[in-house]
């Protein structure tokens, strides 16, 4: 004999059966058919059906787009019947139809502290999306959500508050506060959460927040990627870290965490040695950038090619050209290429060092390894030829970059300015600035004008330069303490005082700062010329570096 429950879910399927058929056949509206089975006036609670056929019942309502008889449903239903699978339905079914305000307010009778029938795992689920696409649940108005969760043992998942953190927190500057009450909530927080945290404050330099979390992260006992006493990181952490002290010019300090995780046992990776490598390569320590390079190497850690271009930077910039190729050949047999980046701060090192036979057989190589130049190679071997005075093979040089596509840039026309300059031949660098202004889409920058306006003054032809700051505001290219200071020495060269003082206002009106050669220049001049007043004057509101 079948039970009672079994028979009251076997008739409820079939009138469910029958009623769907009904609203395939009939023409009568859906809610028509539906108030004729389950008439809205009804007011004797359903007989006890079983949780099961309740459940499927709501369901195909829900699908068949029935939303207030699946409600009214649910609310013929005896409290007792009223389960927590039968709320979540009833939850995602309201969501999901967009009557967000609806199934809030059912969910805040599930999480009441002295609820009957508070939420479970799955009622998290069925919120995960709302939450993280509606607007109105944005930012901190979870936190309070989390919260009520919390205090019935239910939390998200440590992927989803990970999610959270990226997409709704970040960018604000209290998601910190936020993470620590998740946490003190007792939230399932992982390590890749903190590590955002860790990175985000590494990169602002914030490192009093940054040990206040790892020292939360311990108390909490968030491992293994904690970087506090007697709890073993993971490199990911220390890398986040150390790269957050480097980014900010302290480089030694980095230095010190690192050789104090290595006491701990981290194993350093090729990123951290290339963060710490190419940091001592900026502050043009080379020395102790070599050594961490050779430590590298002797711990056998499997290496990048980013480490290796790290140091062949760090060395070209230093003009240790025969170190730098060194490397090198490190890298080859490290089974790595040089790439074009690689390639060209080699070729402009050796072109530095006037070594030019050194950066051809680079060019050659570099060719053969299936690279084509760029406008930074052009560049280095225009520059090279322009500096030696072989301006025709320069321009040859020039050609064979425009045939090859490539556009002179602000640089290029600045390495043929500069070069004629210092060649004396001040028509031929005037000729290609009225080219920028006339025919290039490149418009001078205030290097070049600095570049022309120097070597005007100093060939005396004071007016001319003048007439290039006049351009300068024309086109909209902000002076510089540089500029000033070309034109200070060129008025002083011809005693034109009354310029020279319409220039100090200009200066002050524009907020630009003297440095020590601007004061002395002035202040040589004009107590010379008596007009000491106006120099206190122009000083008053300037932080003025003692001479």
């Amino acid at each position: 004999m079948k039970s009672v429950t079994n028979l009251t879910s076997a008739a409820t399927k079939r009138s469910l059966f029958l009623l769907l058929r009904r609203l395939s056949t009939s023409s009568t509206t859906t809610d028509d058919v539906a108030e004729k089975e389950w008439p809205t006036t009804t007011t004797t609670k359903l007989d006890n059906p079983s949780v099961e056929a309740t459940t499927e019942l709501i369901k195909e309502l829900g699908k068949a787009g029935l939303v207030d008889k699946a409600i009214h449903l649910y609310d013929e239903i005896d409290l007792k019947g009223r389960n927590v699978n039968v709320r979540n339905l009833i939850v995602d079914l309201l969501f999901r139809n967009g009557r967000s305000d609806d199934a809030l307010k059912l969910l805040d009778e599930m999480l009441d502290k002295d609820s009957e029938c508070p939420p479970d795992e799955n009622t998290w689920k069925i919120l995960s999306y709302p939450l993280l696409s509606k607007s109105r649940s944005k930012g901190f108005e979870i936190v309070d959500l989390l919260s009520k969760f919390a205090k019935h043992g239910v939390f998200p998942s440590s992927h989803w508050l990970t999610q959270f953190f990226r997409t709704l927190c970040m960018n604000n500057g209290k998601a910190l506060d936020v993470l620590y009450e998740l946490i003190d909530l007792g939230a399932p927080i992982e390590a890749a959460c903190c590590n955002m945290f860790l990175n985000r404050l590494g990169r602002n330099g914030d490192f009093d927040k940054m040990n206040a979390l790892m020292k939360r992260m311990k108390e909490k006992g968030i491992e293994p990627d904690v970087v506090t006493e007697g709890v073993k990181p993971s490199v990911s952490t220390v890398n986040s870290l150390l790269n957050g002290y480097c980014r900010h010019g302290k480089t030694n300090s980095g230095l010190e965490f690192f050789n104090e995780m290595k006491m701990r046992g981290i194993t350093a990776n090729a990123f951290t040695y290339s963060i710490l490598i190419r940091s001592f390569c900026n502050v043009t320590n080379i020395g102790k950038a070599k050594e961490l390079f050779d430590e590298m190497l002797k711990s056998g850690c499997a290496t990048d090619a980013i480490v290796y271009y790290s140091l062949i930077s760090g060395l070209c910039r230093a003009g240790k050209m025969d170190d730098a190729c060194f490397v090198l050949s490190k890298l080859k047999q490290a089974g790595f290429s040089p790439d074009l980046v690689c390639y060209n701060v080699l070729i402009g090192g050796f072109c530095n060092k006037n070594r030019f036979d050194e950066a051809k057989e680079l060019y050659k190589d570099m060719e053969n390894n299936g690279l084509k130049p760029d406008t930074v190679t052009y560049n280095s071997l225009i520059s090279y030829f322009s500096k030696s005075g072989l301006f025709a093979t320069a321009h040859r040089i020039l050609n064979k970059m425009l045939k090859e596509g490539l556009d002179p840039t602000v640089v290029t026309y600045g390495i043929f300015i500069n070069a004629y300059c210092k060649h004396g031949k001040l028509e031929k660098a005037m000729r290609i600035y009225k080219e920028m202004i006339s025919k290039s889409k490149v418009p001078p920058n205030s290097v070049i004008y600095n570049i022309l306006i120097d070597s005007l003054c100093k060939k005396n032809d004071v007016d001319l330069a003048l007439s290039l700051m006049d351009d300068m505001n024309i086109h909209g290219v902000k002076p510089d303490t540089n500029t000033y200071n070309a034109m200070f020495k060129g008025l002083h060269e011809k005693n034109w005082t009354e310029k020279a003082f319409k220039l100090m206002d200009s200066m002050i009106k524009q907020a630009c700062e003297p440095n020590y050669i601007t004061m002395e220049v002035l202040t040589k001049w004009l107590s010379e010329v008596g007009e000491t007043a106006k120099l206190k004057e122009f000083v008053q509101g300037y932080n003025v570096p003692n001479l």
